[in-house]
């Protein structure tokens, strides 16, 4: 589907399409729409609806989004009704007929009519012999030009936006133009021409919402005529809309549909005009229909209705007729239908069981998590298998073909490709999508992406998998694709086979790992980078290793020419071993970094003040502001400006001096505890380790989740594949590091100012506790509590067990930093002051 809006399910505006010959929506409202991500952009789109071939019942396929269904690409063989009436009258070719009706001028079609020449060299066509035969079609057509700008019905408050159109009928002269054309229509001896200006009659009387004479204008200059090609029907939607004015609905629903029935081109505004009509009497309709063909038409709205069960209308439809059009139509609704349910684009637990991915124990992609739409495939595929079977059936191809997506979707590979094998097509859509069924089937009956299975993937399915890095585009829509199913499919296989680069790399870049640093996937990157002798398949997906920026000068995603793969895994690692509280380690990946890039965020420029405290609560406030420094200038080798290399280094010195005792030693693992507590993700410098930009709200300092009034940490789950990876960010944060250097500290000082500090610093580690902590039974019993017993729990809870510093520096109310900390901090002043 090509929509990139969601319409809110109201009617087309009333615009004239063409000129007055051409069909207008009778008295329809207008859409509204409003920019959005909507259902049809969550799933594969992998089975192509248009596949039914008959272009006229396109609209009436499944779409979540709007009313009707809209294919990517307009359908050729769906060729203008009108036109081609036009082509047979005037003996013209397509092409000729279409320029003359809505190309030409009508300043030109008058000087043709009275045989002047003009210079419109498409028109070479209409020749002396054309217009000695046609002149008065010609002159037709040049008071319908006159008159096209001006249909649009009168008064009507309902446009919006860019579809008011710039005039309407009551700009003209209405008695005028009445008498013309029906001065036109006594002087007509011709039928065709006769029933156009009939119609015209019956379109500007009901545009100018005098109803009764457009009614009696159909009966009295087009039913009389006992003509009826399309214009008839044309001509008898405009009675609808007069009936509907006049309040008879019940006849305003039969003119409708019966032009539903006979126009190939208007069905959608034909069955809307139904839809806004009341007493919409299918039943009546039924009983009323005089041709298979009718009763079909109407089954068809019953299964469209119906929206996600159209079985029964179908069965209804194939008893009529087994070769049925629009059998072929609810069918692939229902196979689009079945493909949503068991190929969800991400895969996710309902709110009742939200354990149910570690509770599967087949992993194999696709899964089928919802069972309530097992009954309905089984359906679905018991109705094609009848269709097969049928002897009556005399195109077999499109129901073999949804056979054998049916057992593709139940997961029965072996007897889908058997039914593949049963037919072949001319048709050029029906053979795409068999191919594309047999190569679904072939990668996904893989168990085990083997070197073999890769160079088959190259060479058979190379240019729908392969994509140059350069043309990346997260909004690309790749999920929702042949190719984002199969990309699924194949990280799937290598996860679970424990291929962690490639299952990685086919769905993101290097710096997705940002988000969810892990050292297993990154080396596995890295040794996949550094790998001899790679195949054609690995040489893909390692181009796929560098990270890519949007560039706005070509518009497009390119990747980082500065990109250094060495330098990045540098950082990157020395990054997760500082998270981790491993500096040394840290110094080692950081000595790697050999060349200084945008892509190594925070590597340089790192202040001293991230061993400081922050006074107050605010992030984005200034720095000078929010950190306090004490001690610093004990530790000379703390530099006031460092790389992480440099920070590293000073971390290890001052984890040496920790360990001895005193005073020194004391300050020494202060510092260290403000660190750790600095850059976890409740710091002021939450930024530096988390390949952050800043340290603002930004999704990766977000783990906890809010479950009643409790926050609980959520790991994200590589269950199955790791697609859009940079959505599940994931840094848990360790208060006891923190924590453990700050108890050391408290044990080596004597000195109360010191301990003041030292306590503070491990209340806010301790603060953090109680926000992460996943092993606390009674709090994580809260849950069940009513909010205001929560709430009072939770404060209980809290002052209980997780105020012991508080409790320790209320004790020190003598020193000045209490002083400090009880005007600066709230939970402090509330805390001292009532406990």
């Amino acid at each position: 589907m090509k929509n990139k809006f969601l319409y809110l399910l109201f009617f087309p505006a009333l615009l004239f399409i063409g000129v007055g010959y051409a069909h207008t929506p009778a008295d329809h409202s207008p859409y509204f729409c409003a920019g959005g991500w909507g259902e049809d952009y969550s799933y594969y789109n992998l089975f192509a609806q248009e596949n039914i071939e008959e272009p006229q019942y396109q609209a009436f396929l499944l779409t979540y989004e709007n009313i009707f269904y809209t294919p990517d690409q307009p359908d050729p063989t769906l060729k203008n009704e009108n036109i081609e009436e036009w082509q047979q009258y005037l003996g013209t070719t397509y092409e000729q007929a279409h320029y003359l009706v809505f190309g030409s001028k009508r300043e030109d079609l008058r000087a043709l009519a009275q045989g002047k020449p003009t210079a419109d060299s498409k028109l070479g066509f209409a020749d002396k012999g054309f217009v000695s035969k046609h002149k008065q079609a010609l002159l037709y057509l040049a008071y319908a030009k006159y008159l096209a700008p001006y249909m649009a019905v009168k008064g009507d408050q309902r446009y919006y936006w860019g579809d008011k159109p710039q005039h309407t009928v009551d700009e003209l002269d209405y008695d005028k133009v009445i008498g013309v054309l029906e001065k036109s229509w006594q002087a007509e001896t011709d039928k065709e021409l006769k029933l156009r200006y009939g119609y015209q009659l019956v379109r500007f009387a009901h545009y100018n919402r005098n109803y009764r004479e457009a009614v009696a204008y159909f009966n009295t200059h087009v039913e009389s005529l006992d003509h009826k090609p399309i214009m008839y029907y044309y001509a008898l939607d405009q009675k609808g809309g007069a009936e509907r004015g006049l309040g008879n609905f019940m006849q305003a629903n039969d003119d409708f549909f019966r032009f539903f029935t006979h126009t190939r081109n208007r069905k959608e505004e034909a069955y809307t005009s139904m839809r806004v009509t009341r007493d919409l009497d299918f039943e009546k309709l039924l009983s009323e229909a005089k041709t298979p063909n009718e009763k079909n038409d109407l089954y068809l709205l019953l299964g469209y209705r119906d929206f996600n069960n159209p079985l029964s209308a179908l069965h209804q439809i194939i008893k009529n007729d087994p070769n049925a059009p629009q059998a072929k139509v609810l069918m692939a609704r229902a196979v689009n239908q079945l493909e949503r349910n068991f190929f969800p684009v991400y895969y996710s637990c309902p709110y009742k069981d939200p354990d149910c991915m570690e509770k599967i124990t087949e992993h194999h992609l696709p899964l089928s998590l919802d069972r309530s739409a097992v009954p309905f495939l089984e359906l679905t595929l018991e109705t094609a298998l009848q269709q097969v079977r049928d002897d009556n059936v005399r195109e077999k191809e499109f129901w073999q073909l949804t056979t054998a997506w049916l057992y593709f979707i139940r997961g029965d590979y072996e007897t889908a490709q058997d039914y593949l094998k049963q037919f072949s097509s001319e048709s050029a859509g029906l053979s795409a999508q068999k191919d594309r069924l047999d190569m679904l089937i072939t990668i996904t009956q893989q168990q085990e992406i083997t070197k073999d299975f890769e160079d088959v993937l190259m060479t058979k399915y190379k240019d729908v998998l392969l994509v140059s890095p350069s043309d990346y585009d997260p909004y690309s829509g790749r999920s929702g694709s042949t190719r984002g199913f199969i990309t699924d499919v194949l990280a799937n296989r290598y996860l679970l086979q424990k291929d962690y680069a490639k299952a990685f790399l086919l769905q993101n870049h290097i710096d997705a790992l940002e988000y969810n640093p892990d050292m297993e996937i990154l080396d596995a990157i890295v040794e996949l980078h550094n790998k001899k002798g790679k195949n054609d398949w690995e040489k893909m997906l390692a181009e796929n290793i560098p990270t890519v920026a949007y560039d706005y000068q070509v518009r497009k995603y390119q990747q980082n020419p500065e990109f250094d793969f060495e330098s990045y895994v540098a950082n990157m690692k020395g990054n997760i071993y500082l998270w981790n509280g491993e500096p040394k380690k840290a110094s080692a990946a950081f000595e790697n970094v050999r060349k200084i890039s945008a892509s190594l965020l925070n590597f340089e420029g790192i202040p001293s003040e991230i061993f400081g405290f922050n006074r107050i609560e605010c992030f984005e406030c200034p720095e000078a502001g929010v950190i306090q420094t004490d001690y610093l200038d004990e530790f000379p080798f703390v530099k006031s400006s460092m790389n992480k290399k440099e920070l590293s280094d000073a971390i290890i010195r001052l984890q040496k001096t920790g360990e001895g005792n005193g005073e020194k030693a004391a300050k020494a693992n202060y510092l260290l505890g403000n660190f750790y507590f600095n850059t976890s993700l409740i710091g002021y410098y939450r930024q530096m380790l988390t390949f952050s930009s800043g340290n603002g709200k930004n999704s990766k300092f977000h783990n906890y989740f809010y479950w009643g009034s409790h926050f609980i940490p959520t790991p994200p789950h590589h269950i199955l594949y790791f697609k859009d990876y940079t959505w599940k960010p994931w840094y848990q944060d360790n208060f006891r590091r923190p924590l453990d250097f700050l108890d050391k500290a408290l044990d080596q000082t004597r000195e109360d100012e010191l301990k003041a500090r030292i306590l503070f610093a491990a209340s806010k580690c301790e603060q953090g506790i109680f926000y992460s902590i996943q092993d606390d039974e009674e709090l994580n019993n809260v849950e069940n509590l009513d909010y205001r017993e929560r709430k009072n729990q939770l404060l209980a809870i809290k002052t209980s067990r997780y105020r012991k510093y508080f409790k320790a520096l209320k004790a020190l109310d003598h020193t000045s930093f209490y002083k400090e900390v009880k005007s600066n901090c709230k939970y402090f002043d509330y805390y001292s002051t009532y406990y």
